[in-house]
């Protein structure tokens, strides 16, 4: 029933992913276009260090995930009810704080000396930044009803509310080039804002139906003591994410300092066409995730070992196809971004 569960949201996922891929290819050209390779240089730089908020969650939202899933394997509903009620409180209070002093530490910085761009550029990018701030912390909370669909091994519901809101993002960015001029604020608030808005409505309204009203979060189902439980795991991927960080999220900032914003845009497309691999790769990692949560919590390990052999060959098979993108690489360019 495990790997049966597993093929299926594989399967949906990969027909969903498809439609992200397609919006995140046609979104460049069209973003570009409207505010200028130099300017989208900024704007990923500027998106790319509103992530490193993420990290203030201290690998909560991942340790939540495992718990949940350790929980529905027990059949403890009431547990798992509260580990959700638990993550909403508790990165509610985090994330408030982050907001509040990102919101204070960029009042303060000068954008346009750390990006190396013109002075007068640093109230609009100031501006940008603390949409993106408001709307990213806001979404961090939200996600906790995305990764509680991930954990109860239904991560192909996760990811329809995540291309809704990439297919969402994409229509209002077209509509802006057709109505106004090159303007980052409102590229912030498609971005951000729209996805953001869609994830809270969403979770509102399946929070009512009757397969997921048992999990809904309560304040008299908040337990702060099962907070340990959840740090204390989340605090080993904390340590991976920061790794993360310094291997894939100060390079915008390097390159932009270095070399300027619009090789942050060369560098940044060019990721886009060989990151398919990988989003391919997490597209079969994903539902696995929870499907080892829980055989590792039912002591399930032959079944572990079986998928373990199959993803190492799946991962084989990633080394001849980035060799494939590479020598095909000019003609996507080509096709993809024109001159």
């Amino acid at each position: 029933e495990r790997s049966r569960l597993i093929k299926k949201n594989i399967v949906a996922s990969f027909g969903l992913r498809l439609v992200s891929i397609f919006c995140s290819l046609m979104v460049v050209p069209i973003t570009i276009n409207y505010v200028n390779p130099e300017r989208y240089g900024i704007w990923l730089t500027l998106s790319s260090i509103v992530v490193w908020l993420s990290y203030f969650d201290f690998g909560f939202a991942h340790g939540f995930r495992n718990r949940f899933a350790e929980a529905i394997a027990n059949n403890d509903i009431q547990l798992a009810k509260s580990y959700v009620s638990t993550t909403y409180f508790v990165l509610t209070i985090l994330f408030s704080i982050v907001m509040l002093g990102a919101s204070v530490l960029n009042s303060y910085l000068n954008w346009s000396e750390l990006l190396n761009v013109n002075p007068n550029l640093n109230p609009e990018l100031q501006i940008v930044f603390q949409i993106l701030i408001i709307f990213f912390c806001i979404n961090i909370v939200a996600e906790v009803f995305s990764t509680m669909l991930t954990a109860y091994q239904r991560p192909a519901l996760a990811s329809v509310l995540k291309t809704s809101g990439y297919v969402l993002s994409l229509l209002l960015i077209y509509v802006l080039t057709q109505t106004t001029s090159g303007s980052l604020q409102l590229l912030a608030y498609a971005s951000s804002g729209l996805p953001c808005l869609l994830t809270i409505i969403v979770s509102v309204v399946v929070f009512q139906k009757r397969s997921y009203k048992q999990f809904a979060p309560s304040i008299k189902s908040i337990r702060l003591s099962l907070t340990k439980n959840i740090v204390g795991m989340g605090g080993q991927f904390f340590f991976v994410m920061l790794c993360i960080l310094f291997i894939f999220q100060f390079v915008n900032v390097i390159i932009s300092r270095e070399l300027g914003p619009e090789s942050v845009t060369l560098y940044n497309v060019t990721y886009k066409v060989f990151g398919v691999v990988e989003m391919v790769m997490m597209i079969i990692l994903t539902p696995i995730w929870s499907a080892y949560t829980d055989a590792y919590t039912r002591r399930d390990y032959s079944w572990m070992k079986s998928i373990s052999r199959r993803l190492e060959r799946i991962g084989l098979l990633c080394i001849p196809t980035l060799a494939l993108l590479w020598g095909v690489s000019p003609l996507i360019f080509s096709l993809w971004l024109g001159d």
